[in-house]
Order: structure tokens, then C-alpha cells, then sequence
């Protein structure tokens, strides 16, 4: 939250009346805290979840084998035996 710290701290060096500044720092802080706190949060797991699914994206195109013309694949099976 340094963001709303360098905001009270310009609020302060203003050098306005006590009960305007007061009142201000009461909004900063009653108001606006909040809502920036939702907001950063938000956008933590928005990018989070965003880089999980190019991780995936990534991994899934790493990893998985891309047929080349004139291959093939087989598929062996070991009969079971009958009980």
C-alpha cells in the first residue's frame, strides 16, 4: 500500500486546515484503502491465473509429440489371460 502512504504523506505537507486534512485522511484511509486493497487483489490473480495458463500452454506444446509424416502409431496389447 505504499501507493496510499505517499498520498497521505502529500495530504500532510499540504499544510491545509486540521479538520479538511482530518478529512481527508479519514476518506484515504476509510474509502479508498479498501477498494485499492480489492483492486491490487484482484489483479494479483488475474495476472497469477493468467501466467498459470500459459505455463500450461507452454507445457502442453513442450511435451506433446507432433505426428510426422509417414509415422505411425501402434498400439500393443498383452492378451489377459482368462480366469
Amino acid at each position: 500500500m505504499h501507493l496510499l502512504y505517499v498520498i497521505e504523506q502529500a495530504i500532510r505537507r499540504e499544510q491545509m486546515p486540521e479538520d479538511t486534512e482530518s478529512r481527508w485522511i479519514e476518506f484515504l484511509k476509510e474509502e479508498l484503502s479498501p477498494r485499492y486493497a480489492e483492486f491490487i487483489g484482484n489483479e494479483i490473480q488475474k495476472a497469477y491465473l493468467e501466467s498459470y495458463h500459459d505455463f500450461g500452454q507452454n507445457c502442453s506444446t513442450a511435451t506433446s509429440p507432433t505426428p510426422t509424416p509417414g509415422s505411425r502409431t501402434t498400439i500393443s496389447r498383452t492378451p489377459t489371460p482368462a480366469s
